[in-house]
């Protein structure tokens, strides 16, 4: 069986994919479908109700001796979800960037 190249980039394609692996496009000629931004903003908006209903449910089992540690833990958890939040952005525009190229 002869190796097949994309007709876009020229790349070798494996065996049995449904798009390029270097450019993205797809065997028929179209680039692969992509998750709906309000699929990325449902998950995000789950994740971030979850992260504040386990915040508030942790402030309540604070002491004065674990003060310091729950706010080290509420820092870290708002670092975690500002880094989500800026995949997402990411996200948005590589697909943006990539809808333009065709």
């Amino acid at each position: 069986m002869a190796d097949q190249r994309c007709s876009n980039c020229g790349a070798l394609l494996a065996e049995g994919s449904f798009y390029c692996g270097q450019c993205g496009r797809g065997l028929s000629g179209s680039r692969p479908e992509r998750l709906g931004s309000t699929g990325s903003q449902l998950l995000l908006y789950l994740l971030v109700g979850i992260a504040f209903i386990g915040l508030v449910a942790g402030l309540g089992y604070l002491t004065e001796m674990t003060l310091g540690i729950g706010l080290i833990a509420a820092g870290c958890l708002f670092g975690i979800l500002a880094r989500i939040h800026q995949a997402a952005i990411q996200h948005d525009e590589r697909m943006q960037m990539l809808q333009h190229q065709d």
